[in-house]
């Protein structure tokens, strides 16, 4: 296949995965929260963010792996490719038996560290317990799947990411339908987990036959290797994590679990947002990469302005819609399953995370730039700004403002950094105003969005979006008029032609 259909083939498979798994959550989560309970659920999400530090204990060298795995196989070298494979397996089992220690350990304090009730000790211990010991397995068989991007096999990963999220939600269903609680979602989760991890084993020996692992080929050399790429991509990683966990542990430490649940709930949407933005600037990298190989500073400036608008004219009136229907989204989703009055609803959290979901999703391509031109260094200063900034807003916000605060720990910082500090410092590396920046960036979406706005008010007066139904013609309708006004508004003549006219006269010419 031609380079521009592997990259298509990729973006296609990456975006089926995420919405399949978004589809999953949208479905299985009212059901999640209405059986075990605010509480219960709140301790859930506390449980996953835990654990969902133990990425770092592996120092970068999953990253690292992916790396140097893509680069031998690119170029062939079978042998170093299998080295380090068999390197990281070693390093990672070492780091896995570290996590189990933690978990224990972590099992035993969980208690007096958070504001857990004495009837849900027993069942957190047993949660962190079973989610430690899968994602110590899951470092076992890392090399294996690190065998799928360096092949650009989005499509198969995808499929089976697919697969097994069925089959967790499947178990997740059964477990809480026969009374297992939060015990019986943990060892769902772990179990598909675990095919998930076995199935990418299997297949990555098919995908790459000559793949051999073992701990006799593990060496010196390729451990220092993944060292030396891991420095960075640790404090990253460690800031990346910060920013996604920090919320629910900072909740755990000053109020009750059941605080967690409308949080969580509008977190985890208003992440799933931004995500969506993810495939279109991960196609940005090799571009930037060859553009700095050939030192075309021009060429990345161009592409970075031009590329950061593209985003812009999606994610800001993509933003503004989730932001309006909110409301109404989440009480037909959720009810009164996870209201608490004592608490913001989680449409009204969400309505303020939107922002930072906006911020972060118009800046993919920033990243991509700083990425392909090997800025590391200048990465980790502001993911571990961005973080630290969160963790500390977070717990002094919470004290003023409750759960409010919390959400305003995580969008300050995210405007500051994603939405100043990022594209200021490629700016002044790439010799462009900020005004000029401002300009051309968000010139055109901020017309659009004002526009919009005009249009949603008038659609909401037209529609009450009080059933699933309005509300799924409500959102038909204001995509339309998003659509006609980014064709109209978003784009220049020039775009216009090359981009929509010139490739629908095309297909109309095929089709005669």
């Amino acid at each position: 296949m031609s380079t521009p259909r592997i990259i298509a083939r990729n973006i296609l498979s990456n975006w089926s995965g995420f919405l399949f798994q978004v589809l999953i959550t949208l479905l299985l989560t009212p059901y999640i929260v209405g059986s075990l309970g605010n509480t219960y659920y709140g301790i859930w999400i506390l449980v996953v963010s835990l654990t969902g530090y133990y990425g770092l204990l592996d120092l970068g060298i999953s990253a690292s792996l992916t790396q140097y795995i893509s680069r031998y196989h690119a170029s062939g070298d079978l042998k170093r490719l299998n080295e380090t494979a068999s390197t990281g397996l070693l390093v990672l089992s070492l780091f896995g038996v570290v996590l189990v220690i933690v978990s224990l350990g972590l099992a035993l304090l969980a208690e007096r560290v958070f504001e857990i009730p004495a009837s849900a000790v027993a069942d957190i211990r047993a949660a962190i317990l079973i989610l430690g010991m899968s994602t110590a397995l899951q470092f076992l068989f890392f090399p294996y799947s690190a065998v799928f991007p360096a092949t650009q096999r989005f499509d198969i990963s995808n499929l089976i990411g697919v697969g097994t999220r069925l089959l967790f939600a499947l178990g997740v269903y059964a477990a809480l339908r026969q009374g297992y609680g939060l015990i019986g979602v943990s060892i769902a989760t772990a179990a598909s987990n675990l095919a998930d991890y076995l199935i990418r084993f299997v297949v990555a020996y098919r995908i790459l036959p000559g793949l051999k692992v073992s701990f006799r080929l593990a060496n010196a050399a390729s451990g220092l290797e993944l060292a030396h790429f891991a420095v960075w991509n640790v404090i990253v990683a460690a800031g990346v994590r910060l920013i996604s966990y920090t919320s629910a542990v900072v909740i755990a430490i000053f109020m009750p679990p059941a605080a967690i649940t409308p949080f969580a709930l509008a977190s985890n949407l208003a992440e799933y947002f931004m995500r969506i933005f993810v495939p279109v600037g991960q196609v940005f990298f090799p571009v930037f990469t060859e553009r700095d190989a050939l030192g075309d500073s021009v060429g990345i400036r161009n592409l970075f302005l031009n590329g950061t608008r593209m985003l812009a004219i999606l994610a800001i009136p993509s933003g503004l819609m989730a932001y309006w229907f909110a409301d109404s989204f989440f009480s037909l989703w959720i009810g009164e399953a996870a209201r608490a009055p004592e608490y913001p609803s989680a449409a009204s959290l969400f309505s303020v995370l939107i922002i930072a979901s906006v911020a972060t999703a118009i800046q993919r391509v920033s990243y991509q730039v700083l990425l392909g031109t090997r800025r590391m260094k200048m990465i980790a200063g502001c993911f571990a700004a961005e973080a630290l900034a969160n963790v500390l807003l977070s717990v002094v916000l919470l004290r003023s403002f409750g759960l409010l605060g919390v959400a305003l720990g995580v969008v300050i910082p995210a405007l500051v950094i994603e939405g100043f500090v990022f594209p200021f410092l490629i700016s002044r590396l790439y010799s462009i105003r900020f005004s000029e920046y401002l300009m051309k960036v968000y010139g055109r979406p901020v017309l659009i969005a004002i526009v919009l706005y005009a249009a949603l008010i008038c659609i909401t007066l037209a529609v009450s979006p009080a059933s699933w139904a309005a509300l799924l013609l409500d959102c038909i309708i204001a995509a339309i008029i998003a659509f006609v006004l980014v064709l109209t508004l978003g784009i220049t003549t020039d775009e216009r032609r090359r981009f929509v006219l010139k490739p629908f006269a095309n297909l109309a010419q095929k089709l005669r």
